[in-house]
């Protein structure tokens, strides 16, 4: 072989294979800059999801929900395809779902498993025939005040069809590698010394430049160069390389600003929750509660009690029902006045809160009786609660119980186990603990009486 062959040919290798580690350089380069643009987009499109549905989420309703979901199934959002959207609830059941037949059912996917479980937004790239991959991004639900423990209310998990992204990269590559074959030829029919000397210097400038660019330096740029073959190659590179820069800063700018006002309404929507958290909780209080004894008033033990009956009826459970009444409260209020009366009724309460377990309840009934359901309770367990109760408060030092009959303050009770035999229902259990009441109030006071 000649050495003109030999030139020409060491000439043609060396442009290929510089141009061609350009393209894979620049190809892996946007390709990993259009995955964080699709990355961002879709964690800005989650972001003002999460506005819509934080609310639905902290008030429980599913419907409206399922609506929101509804409304972004096949949605595309400045080029970003959205496949779905999913809303995962913090016991990983999926609340709302773009495809129904997964709703209410639990997820099995490993990154919706990790992402339910992180506080921090998760994303990944799942790899399908090329070109359908899939990147799954997901966002915490979560409200914060300073100070405080975040509130989780769930997790958003959306997925994005990645396949006009793989398109316009290999669309990129076809023209890279058809610039690339077009330099390649003219290359090769230079074949002079000062050519060839030439073109070490631009093939390490351009290089040099990618690989900066590819270690995220955005601000490289080519040098003008004297060879219109390379002149033209720079002037691409540093355009390309400007308006990737500028789009990449665009992008940096408009996040940074829609992240402050999401952070902003955020916080005007955590201040308004707990406003509207402890306003709820303040109103059920009120409506649940005796204002004097601090017991569950009337209204919530009749609740309660049909709750239970019901509960206890369909699962098989033992079921028990106190009626107290305190001895001669009448005398004891003639004596001392209203207000010792009402502290008598508070030490009361005291000795039931102490003695019941969190699954009972104690309730002021009415005046100086009171009201207990004890849950899973049977003929002899109920018999020894209220006996124990009883002897508290026998024994109780209470302030001015010389004054009665007895010298000490008692009090007398009945005790009625539900009949699980479909013949009873509330009215008829209270009247049987009632008429157990009166009948210890008949047989002297102080003492517990079992229905029949």
């Amino acid at each position: 072989m000649s050495l003109r062959s030999k030139l020409m040919v060491t000439v043609v290798v060396l442009i290929s294979s510089t141009l061609l580690l350009f393209a894979g350089v620049f190809v892996a380069l946007q390709h990993g800059i259009f995955l964080d643009q699709a990355r961002l987009k879709a964690e800005a499109f989650l972001a003002g999801f999460e506005l819509q549905a934080v609310k639905s989420l902290a008030g429980g309703e599913a419907d409206e929900i399922e609506s929101l979901v509804a409304r972004v199934e096949g949605r595309a959002m400045a080029d970003l395809d959205v496949a779905f959207v999913s809303v995962v609830s913090p016991d990983n059941h999926i609340v709302a779902h773009t495809d129904l037949e997964l709703f209410g059912s639990l997820v099995s996917d490993d990154f919706s498993l990790a992402a339910n479980a992180s506080s921090k937004p998760l994303s990944q790239l799942v790899r399908r025939d090329w070109p359908d991959h899939v990147l799954l991004v997901s966002r915490p639900v979560e409200t914060s005040v300073a100070g405080q423990t975040p509130i989780r209310w769930g997790t958003l998990v959306a997925g994005v069809n990645m396949a006009r992204l793989n398109q316009e990269i290999l669309f990129a590559l076809i023209k890279i590698l058809g610039l690339t074959m077009v330099l390649a030829a003219v290359g090769s029919l230079i074949l002079s010394r000062f050519l060839i000397k030439g073109l070490v210097s631009p093939v390490r400038r351009l290089v040099s430049a990618a690989g900066g660019f590819a270690q995220g330096d955005f601000s490289v740029r080519m040098g003008a160069e004297k060879d219109q073959e390379f002149r033209l190659l720079s002037d691409t590179f540093n355009d390309m390389a400007g308006r990737i820069q500028v789009h990449a800063q665009g992008l940096e700018q408009q996040i940074q600003l829609r992240t402050g006002e999401l952070e902003v309404a955020n916080r005007n929507l955590s201040s308004a929750l707990d406003k509207l958290t402890a306003a709820n909780f303040r109103l059920e209080e009120l409506a649940t509660t005796d204002c004097l004894t601090g017991l569950a008033n009337y209204r919530h033990f009749r609740q309660v009690l049909d709750q239970e009956l019901k509960r206890a009826e369909r699962m098989g459970y033992e079921l028990s029902v106190v009626m107290a009444d305190v001895d001669h409260f009448k005398n004891f209020n003639d004596a001392h006045g209203h207000l010792a009366g009402d502290g008598v009724l508070r030490q009361v309460a005291q000795v039931l809160s102490r003695r019941l377990r969190q699954t009972d309840l104690a309730a002021r009934y009415g005046g100086e009786e009171f009201a207990l359901v004890l849950v899973g309770a049977s003929d002899e367990e109920a018999l020894k609660v209220a006996e124990d109760i009883r002897l508290q408060i026998q024994n109780e030092p209470i302030v001015g119980e010389e004054t009665q009959p007895q010298g000490r303050l008692t009090i007398s009770m009945g005790v009625a186990r539900f009949k699980r035999d479909g013949t009873e229902g509330l009215e008829d259990l209270v009247q049987r603990a009632d008429r157990a009441l009166y009948e210890a109030k008949n047989q002297g006071r102080n003492r517990v009486v079992q229905a029949p």
